[in-house]
């Protein structure tokens, strides 16, 4: 590790630029990060480490995704950390180097009523923003992913199913119960017929990957939004949607009676095609892994009869 950390450090500041120290932040499946110090550069830097993985597919090229959001919310003044270099490689472990975010995650502060206020408003003005960024395609960010880059919502949803269905395959998901959840999800595709402007997405929107800080008014306040390695173009309504169903930040991103809500059925379909989780439970080999797949499976088999 360290080898790439001096390697960042040249192709950012120069061959003169020492490591003088550095901390390792996590070492997760996906990647590592490092809080890193250097002779060149008055604060601390970020180094995001990928790693080589094969499933879920919808999980590589995270840098690639990672890159381009930051890019994109740069440009929107939206407080999202600053790229200083990164290296992309197909064979070897890409790397990117940020500005370090100082604080902490939103999660870690134990927030009174009236703070959680606060940082409920500052978060919805974010992601109000986030959304304001708009593209012609739905899909992946940039050129060669997985995913590709379509010019409607459901031609990118099968091309997502179908990867998610290969994966769950390779690790034998759902057994003898694969057909059933192929059929459940060909229809609930054939259901959803979202076609509002592609927006950014950042797919894991939650107090995790939300730095805050005290503020002069001895409150924490939001200073960067974090990780949006999962990141992709999708429909404003399905953002909207599953931003407010899975973030646990207090959002009114959907009030009632709109004509941009996602509609009831087209909610039973997205959950029937969430299958990423259960991907990553049977690949962690969770202990509730098989009461899920068949809660799962049951409900697949009444969505389809």
């Amino acid at each position: 590790m360290r080898e790439i950390l001096e390697e960042a450090l040249r192709s950012t500041f120069g061959y003169k630029a020492k490591l003088l120290e550095y901390k390792l932040i996590t070492d997760g499946r996906t990647n590592k990060t490092v809080r890193v110090v250097t002779d060149v550069w008055d604060k601390a830097l970020f180094v995001k480490i990928e790693k080589q993985i094969e499933i879920p597919r919808l999980h590589k090229y995270q840098i690639r995704k990672e890159i381009a959001a930051l890019n994109l919310c740069k440009e929107k003044q939206i407080p999202v950390p600053k790229v200083m270099s990164y290296r992309l490689q197909e064979d070897q472990n890409s790397w990117l180097m940020e500005e370090f975010i100082e604080g902490d995650i939103i999660s870690k502060f134990d927030l009174e009523a009236d703070n959680k206020r606060v940082i409920d408003k500052e978060f919805e003005e974010i992601y109000n923003k986030i959304s304001s960024i708009t593209s012609e395609s739905y899909g992946d960010t940039f050129e060669g992913g997985f995913i590709g880059k379509h010019k409607n919502w459901r031609s990118a949803l099968i091309h997502i199913t179908d990867l998610l269905l290969q994966d769950c395959q390779s690790l034998d998901v759902f057994g003898v119960g694969h057909r059933i959840v192929a059929d459940a999800c060909n229809k609930a595709i054939s259901q959803i017929r979202d076609i509002t402007q592609p927006v950014l997405f950042h797919c894991d929107l939650f107090s995790g990957n939300v730095m805050g800080r005290m503020g002069e008014d001895k409150k924490i306040h939001i200073n960067a939004i974090i990780d949006f390695g999962m990141s992709m173009f999708v429909p404003k309504t399905y953002s909207k949607y599953i931003t407010s169903k899975y973030s646990d930040f207090n959002l009114r991103l959907i009030p009632n009676a709109t004509d941009d809500n996602v509609p009831l059925s087209e909610m039973i379909a997205y959950d029937i095609l969430r299958l990423e989780p259960l991907i990553l439970m049977k690949y962690f080999q969770y202990n509730d892994t098989d009461k899920a797949v068949a809660a799962y499976l049951t409900k697949c088999s009444e969505f389809i009869n």
